[in-house]
């Protein structure tokens, strides 16, 4: 991420530090992710063997062969049921 001094911060020395201080470190690593594309992170997070995927809108996921194979969304009453409860 370009920010190898996090390494060496206390305040991100552990998980549970990282979730203490999640207010600061969420809108630093928002705003790295955010200095280039989604193709460009995921490239480089898999790059590194870091798991990874594009997260979808909603019809993406709604629409996807995947969902279907899986059956999320089910039919009840002849009616798609796409909405969150």
């Amino acid at each position: 991420m370009g920010r190898p001094e996090w390494a060496d911060d206390p305040d991100y020395a552990s998980n549970a530090l990282r979730v203490k201080n999640r207010g600061v470190l969420e809108p630093l690593i928002t705003g790295i992710f955010r200095s280039n594309t989604c193709e460009y992170w995921l490239e480089k997070l898999r790059e590194r063997g870091i798991p990874c995927t594009r997260s979808g809108g909603w019809d993406e996921v709604v629409d996807d062969p995947q969902t279907a194979a899986r059956e999320m969304f089910p039919q009840v009453d002849g009616v798609r049921v796409t909405e969150c409860p």
